[in-house]
């Protein structure tokens, strides 16, 4: 077995609820939820908790747990990992040791950090049979870890001064093919460009242009998968001005040039 292979992501999942009642569930994996927008009641073995956003909590197997909304008038927004494996099991024991709200999770100050790494995971999990991604997922998913930490034992302050910053990284997920003056950017938040890079590396784990550049691979990978496209359309889908470019960078950061990649995919058995 690889280092990175005891955690599997089961099943990644981002929902916007109406009202719903659950029906009660041991679950056989241990799942992470982050409650980002809205209220809901979980019960756990019987005992009623009442949560709002935001919140961050675990259920666990061996114990019974049922997912309520407040009244019909609200909606909430969650984020789920499910997750198995020697790993996850050991998170699980670490996250259960904590001091925590009923057992259940810790409250947090702001979401933005954390829902943007479950998002992230998320979105790589999409792809997570090929080994250059993979092992991001796990990084991913121990950094999230590591921000429940700071929640519990630092107060949750990690996230003070990063909005701009998370708030940037979003705008590139949400449209990584867009043209961005960085350096324009960064004044608009207030920051010469070097201190929005290093904060950008400081938050997110890259610099603005890496993780740009990474959030434009992720559609490509997406596109590429629909055998439709021509190689050159997806390069300008993706804010490419040439196709050369397109297949230098596909290359470094996937493995493969587009081409090459699309045997691949052609020889794998469906």
């Amino acid at each position: 077995m690889g280092y990175f292979d005891d955690l599997e992501i089961v099943q990644a999942t981002q929902k916007l609820h109406g009202y719903h009642v659950s029906k009660p569930i041991n679950p056989p994996y241990f799942s992470l939820c982050l409650l980002r927008k809205g209220e809901m009641i979980v019960i756990r073995d019987g005992r009623r908790h009442h949560l709002k956003a935001p919140f961050i909590f675990w259920a666990v197997p061996g114990h019974v747990y049922q997912f309520l909304s407040v009244e019909a008038k609200f909606r909430r927004e969650t984020i789920w990992l499910d997750m198995g494996g020697a790993r996850a099991r050991r998170i699980s024991r670490g996250l259960e040791a904590l001091p925590s709200f009923a057992g259940l999770g810790v409250p947090l100050t702001s979401s933005m950090e954390t829902a943007l790494l479950m998002l992230r995971i998320i979105n790589l999990n999409r792809h997570a049979s090929e080994q250059t991604i993979r092992h991001r997922i796990v990084v991913y998913v121990e950094e999230l870890i590591g921000l429940i930490f700071d929640a519990v034992f630092c107060g949750d302050n990690t996230c003070h001064g990063c909005s701009a910053i998370l708030e940037a990284a979003e705008l590139f997920k949400k449209n990584p093919a867009a043209r961005y003056d960085l350096a324009s950017m960064a004044r608009e938040y207030g920051m010469s460009y070097e201190t929005f890079r290093k904060k950008f590396k400081r938050y997110v784990g890259q610099p603005p242009h890496e993780f740009l550049l990474s959030c434009r691979m992720n559609l490509a990978v997406t596109l590429m998968r629909d055998m439709a496209h021509p190689v050159k359309e997806i390069a300008d889908a993706c804010g490419f001005d040439d196709i050369s470019s397109f297949s230098r960078m596909f290359r470094k950061k996937i493995g493969f040039y587009p081409r090459a990649f699309r045997k691949k995919m052609e020889e794998e058995p469906s």
